[in-house]
């Protein structure tokens, strides 16, 4: 019965709703085609490089958005960070 109940909760820690800011992200996400360099299986790590807090973290999709032409205002990448955050990283602000 304990090993039901644990299954449950894990199920529905990973299926907690994203908020309306970070579902906005993960359309700019998706779009961007972000997910060709960084699949979610795979922890967002590219070339041995991860992101450590949240400031790190904005940098990095400010610098993606840069380097790879994406016209993303800056409260877009308020957004994206949003979305990374709420489903992998988990950083306080």
């Amino acid at each position: 019965m304990k090993f039901i109940i644990f299954i449950i909760l894990a199920i529905y820690s990973y299926s907690t709703p994203l908020s309306k800011q970070a579902k906005e992200g993960k359309k700019y996400y998706l779009e961007a085609k972000c997910q060709k360099c960084h699949l979610q299986d795979k922890k967002f790590i590219t070339k041995g490089n991860k992101v450590t807090n949240i400031k790190k973290l904005k940098s990095w999709v400010s610098s993606c958005g840069t380097n790879f032409r994406v016209s993303w205002f800056p409260q877009d990448e308020a957004l994206v960070v949003k979305y990374l955050n709420e489903i992998h990283y988990h950083y306080k602000k």
